[in-house]
């Protein structure tokens, strides 16, 4: 998931302190960037790729790391967020790891489409269930089954003029697959 994207899903962010902010990104890149430690230089990029005007981080560090009871612990490799306060953000924001799988899967996706209408499709179907606009989501897989299935249907014109599987025109067909035989019956 794509920073803007998490941060989509946190309501009020915008309304957020600098140290509510700073432990948002904290538990961000621990979970979607997959790293155990961050520094402030790694907080720096998520303010500059949001386009935030960002606070004296030096300052900032210092009090979460001072705050009681801890939220931000640090060590010779860093700083992460303290068990509990991981914990609490994994249950508001977290996923269960058939959610994460279904994310990486959906992430690969784009790329073994090669129509471009139906990549935009399915852009706007992965943006919409990252939101958790799962009805939008919905709505924008059925499109693009639709315009699959709609330009399936029109690169065969036996599949348009009969509206048979085009197999049936290849192979000669028998009575029993004709459209008269279905209706007969």
């Amino acid at each position: 998931m794509e920073l803007r994207e998490f941060i989509a899903t946190v309501r009020g962010f915008a309304a957020l302190g600098h140290p509510e902010r700073i432990l948002h990104f904290a538990w961000y890149i621990h979970t979607y960037q997959e790293k155990d430690r961050f520094d402030q230089t790694a907080i720096r990029a998520c303010y500059k790729d949001l386009r935030m005007d960002e606070p004296n981080l030096s300052e900032q560090f210092k009090r979460l790391i001072e705050k009681r009871p801890k939220v931000l612990l640090q060590d010779a490799r860093g700083c992460y967020l303290e068990h509990t306060k991981h914990e609490a953000f994994n249950k508001k924001y977290g996923q269960h790891e058939t959610t994460i799988a279904l994310s990486k899967l959906l992430k690969e996706l784009p790329g073994k489409i090669s129509d471009q209408a139906e990549k935009l499709f399915l852009s706007e179907a992965i943006t919409c269930y990252h939101s958790r606009a799962f009805r939008a989501a919905i709505v924008m897989a059925w499109n693009l089954a639709y315009d699959h299935l709609l330009h399936w249907v029109l690169k065969d014109a036996c599949r348009q003029t009969r509206g048979i599987p085009s197999t049936h025109c290849r192979q000669g067909g028998d009575k029993k697959s004709s459209p008269n035989h279905y209706r007969q019956a």
